[in-house]
Formats: C-alpha cells, sequence, structure tokens
C-alpha cells in the first residue's frame, strides 16, 4: 500500500483525501492519520465533492465521514447527507424492481443474473445506501433475449438502446445488450435496465460467456424475497470484466467495488481466476486492476504472485479529475488499453477491433431505421469512406 508521501506524489490533496477516507472503511488507514492529513492540508472541499460525484462514491465517503467522525465543511457535509439520503431510496427501489423482474422472468423459464447495481451493494457493501448505481444489468442467455423484450414492451418499459425485431439476430452478433427504461414508480424514478448476452464489447476481447456463470448461482435474500445470484468467484468475473477488463479501473468506484468484494469474501477462488485471465488473455489488465486496489486501498486477493510494476500514468486513471473517457476516441483509453494488453498478438488484434468498431460506428442507428438486410451490406462497405470524410471535414 502507497503511503501518505507516495500518495502526495502523484495526486491533489483532494485526491489523497478521498483515498485516505476510503481506506478508513477496510481499516488500512485509522482516523488519527485522517484527521493530521486534513489539519495540515490546504483541502478544497468543493473539489472533494466533485471528485467523489464524478467517481460514483459520494454515499461511501459520507458514511465513512459520519462513522469516525471526520470533520468538514458544513456545506459539503450536509450536500453528502443529502446525496446518501437520495441514493439510498433509489437503491432501495432499484432493488424492488430488480426481484420483480428476477421473479417475473423466472415465469417464463428465463434466468436474470444480476451483477453490479443495488445487488452487489447489498451483498458486499455494509449499507445498500453505500455504493451508487443508476442501471440494473441483468447476464442472461442470449436465446432468451427476444422473449425478455417481449415483456418489456407488453409491461410498458420504454426502448432506449434495441432494434427492429428483423434485425435482432444480426444486432446480437455486433452488439452486447438492449436498454430498456423502466416505467416511473409512485415517485417518478425510473431505472435503466440493460440485458447483456455478453460482458463485453467484441473490441475489448474475449470473455466467458453465460454457460459458463449459469450454473453457479446462490440463493439470497434480498429485498424481502429469496432469489439467486452469482456465487462470489464468479460474482468476482463478471464485476472485472466491466470495472478492470473493459474499462481498466478508469473509475475509483471500480476499486472499492472490487475491494468490498475480496474483503467480504476473501476465500474466493484465485486458481480459477487467474486461470480464466490466462485462457482469455486478460492477466495484465486484471493484474494492473488488482494492483491498483492493493496500493490505494490495502486489499489484496490471496495467492496472487508477484507482478511487473505498474506504467506511472496508470496510477492517475483511478482517481483523475475530470474522468478519463472510455470512448474509443479517446486517446488515452486507447493508450491504457493498448499498454495492458496481454501480449503483442492481442494488441494487433486490440488495434484491429478498435478501427472495426469506428468504421462501423451508426449500425444502430441504421437498423432503427428498418431498412432491409441487404441495404446494411451496402451500408457497411461505405462505412470506411464515411469515416475518412468526417475527419477531413473536422480538420477543416
Amino acid at each position: 500500500m502507497l503511503t501518505i508521501s507516495q500518495l502526495q506524489n502523484l495526486y491533489t490533496s483532494e485526491q489523497v483525501l478521498l483515498i485516505l477516507l476510503s481506506r478508513l472503511y477496510f481499516s488500512t488507514s485509522d482516523k488519527t492519520e485522517v484527521e493530521d492529513y486534513v489539519k495540515n492540508t490546504p483541502i478544497d472541499w468543493v473539489k472533494v465533492y466533485k471528485i467523489a460525484k464524478a467517481h460514483g462514491i459520494r454515499p461511501f465517503v459520507y458514511y465513512n465521514l459520519i462513522q469516525h467522525q471526520i470533520e468538514i465543511g458544513k456545506k459539503v457535509e450536509q450536500a453528502l447527507k443529502k446525496d446518501y439520503q437520495a441514493i439510498r431510496l433509489k437503491n432501495l427501489k432499484q432493488a424492488s424492481v430488480t426481484v420483480n423482474l428476477i421473479n417475473a422472468l423466472k415465469q417464463q423459464n428465463v434466468t436474470l443474473i444480476p451483477y453490479k447495481g443495488a445487488f452487489f451493494a447489498h451483498s458486499y457493501y455494509a449499507d445498500l445506501a453505500l455504493r451508487e448505481s443508476s442501471d440494473i444489468d441483468f447476464f442472461v442467455s442470449v436465446d432468451d433475449a427476444e422473449k425478455i423484450e417481449n415483456y418489456f414492451v407488453a409491461n410498458n418499459f420504454a426502448a432506449k438502446k434495441t432494434v427492429s425485431q428483423k434485425h435482432l439476430k444480426f444486432y446480437q452478433k455486433l452488439s452486447k445488450d438492449i436498454v430498456y427504461t423502466s416505467p416511473a414508480d409512485d415517485m417518478g424514478h425510473t431505472f435503466s435496465v440493460e440485458i447483456h448476452w455478453r460482458l463485453m464489447e467484441n473490441f475489448s476481447g474475449n470473455y466467458p460467456g453465460y454457460n459458463f456463470f449459469k450454473d453457479h448461482l446462490q440463493d439470497v435474500k434480498f429485498a424481502g424475497s429469496v432469489t439467486q445470484k452469482l456465487q462470489p468467484t464468479y460474482d468476482f468475473l463478471a464485476v472485472v470484466s466491466n470495472h478492470f477488463i473493459k474499462d481498466v479501473s478508469s473509475k475509483f468506484k471500480y476499486l472499492i467495488d472490487v475491494a468490498c468484494l475480496i474483503d467480504k469474501q476473501p476465500d474466493l477462488d484465485t486458481g480459477l481466476i487467474f486461470s480464466v485471465a490466462r485462457q482469455y488473455g486478460f492477466s495484465r489488465r486484471l493484474n494492473a486492476g488488482l494492483s491498483l486496489t492493493g496500493d490505494l486501498l490495502g486489499i489484496g486477493i490471496k495467492n496472487r504472485q508477484t507482478t511487473e510494476p505498474l506504467p506511472g500514468f496508470y496510477l492517475q486513471t483511478p482517481i483523475r479529475f475530470p474522468l478519463i473517457n472510455t470512448y474509443l476516441t479517446d486517446k488515452n483509453f486507447l493508450k491504457h488499453s493498448l499498454s495492458l494488453q496481454d501480449n503483442r498478438a492481442n494488441k494487433v488484434r486490440f488495434v484491429c477491433r478498435v478501427a472495426q468498431y469506428t468504421f462501423i460506428r451508426g449500425y444502430v442507428d441504421v437498423m432503427a431505421l428498418k431498412l432491409p438486410l441487404s441495404s446494411l451490406v451496402a451500408y457497411f462497405a461505405k462505412a470506411p469512406f464515411r469515416f475518412a470524410g468526417n475527419i477531413l471535414r473536422r480538420k477543416k
């Protein structure tokens, strides 16, 4: 774990404070250390709030402040308290929607595997309110996607990201999910519901599919109902697909998520985890995320062998402000992703996949127009020329 002096060489005073406050949760720092730091360091509390909001850790920070009675600026404390209360209520509502969907689709012989979201907070955090989450994420069999979508349409969910039925099979090969918005509840809350038949986009690389996960569920009591979730080792693999592999540890929230899971479930099957990482070619990205979790939060996974040091610029990413954009148009994101490929062959594959995605961007719009499949072939053939034309127009 990095010392305060080492942290100060890497981050702003406000970023260091957020790291220290987060360590309180895991008992890898203590109240005296944090209070001494606040006393001896000029702190811009408004900036602390902005960074916490950007990284999705406001209720987590507020919880640690209250639990350890750390004094901060009154306005910021009031803002964090208000956020905490709002997020608590929202997470309770999200939990209810999650369970209702699992139970409703179960009646149609469809298994929805929840991951991330309020379900994750309930399983691994001290309190449901401590994790900010905006979406409800489910992992499903691709064969059930159409049945799930029919349920959404019949129950007044609003389409957010989908295609016409005749393009669905084609779309499933190119993309990883459909997204609908739940109907508003009695308080006006709506939730984005993401139905994933793959855990990552193709450009991120290969990853275990639904069949790898489906037989590793366990019963859990959640939101007044007994339902099922992934066993901890498989939950870990599902969550790091987004946090470490796809988005290359680009938010501090991602490290906190993984630290909470490891802290709550220290006996993960690390042999399975690391063998899957080797098999699917994401060992470096996984190890980088785990290194950051250890360096910043002091939480490590058992049986992990010492790995190569992280590139200096990579240490900046997880607490960066403003955030690194995890888009294919962001140079920093591409640089991180490319540098953390396992080998030269994977780097070549990554570049090719990124190029492919860049050229075919907009295919969702085309399919939304309900064009015949024959027209799509012509559209893709023209895509590289359209992309080159867009670049030239930007330069002018």
